[in-house]
C-alpha cells in the first residue's frame, strides 16, 4: 500500500488506484496529520509515502525521522500528466525495491538515494 499524503494532487491518485495500487489518502482517513505521524504509520506498516511536501526530506535527513520509504514528486502544475505517468511507470519498475530509499521524481529525471539508517 501507498500513502498519499494530504498535498497530493487528486488526480495523481487516481491515478495510482486507476492502475491497481492500493492507496491510503490522509486527506480522507485522517486530514490535518502531522509530518512525523504519517512517517511512523510508514514504518509501522511498510509502506511507501509519496508526497509533494519537501518537509519530508528534512524530517529524515535533518531531523532523523525514519520513514519505510518516501517519493517526492516536484513538477509545474502543467507538467502533471507527465510526472503521474513517470510515478507510476517507476512503481510498476520498482515497487518491491522502494524499501529504504528517498526517492525524488520530476518530468526530467528520477533520483533516488538511499535513506540513511537511524
Amino acid at each position: 500500500m501507498i500513502i498519499a499524503d494530504e498535498c497530493l494532487d487528486n488526480r495523481i491518485i487516481a491515478a495510482l488506484q486507476n492502475n491497481g495500487f492500493v492507496v491510503y489518502p490522509v486527506y480522507i482517513h485522517s486530514p490535518g496529520l502531522h509530518d512525523a505521524a504519517i512517517s511512523q504509520i510508514s514504518v509501522d506498516e511498510n509502506k511507501i509515502i509519496i508526497t509533494q511536501d519537501k518537509d519530508f526530506g528534512k524530517l529524515q535527513f535533518k531531523g532523523g525521522t525514519k520513514h519505510f520509504g518516501v517519493i517526492l514528486l516536484r513538477y509545474h502544475f502543467t507538467e502533471i500528466e507527465a510526472v503521474t505517468q513517470l510515478l507510476v511507470n517507476f512503481l510498476n519498475n520498482n515497487s518491491a525495491a522502494l524499501a529504504n530509499y528517498f526517492t525524488v521524481i520530476t518530468p526530467q529525471k528520477i533520483r533516488t538515494r538511499i535513506l540513511p539508517q537511524l
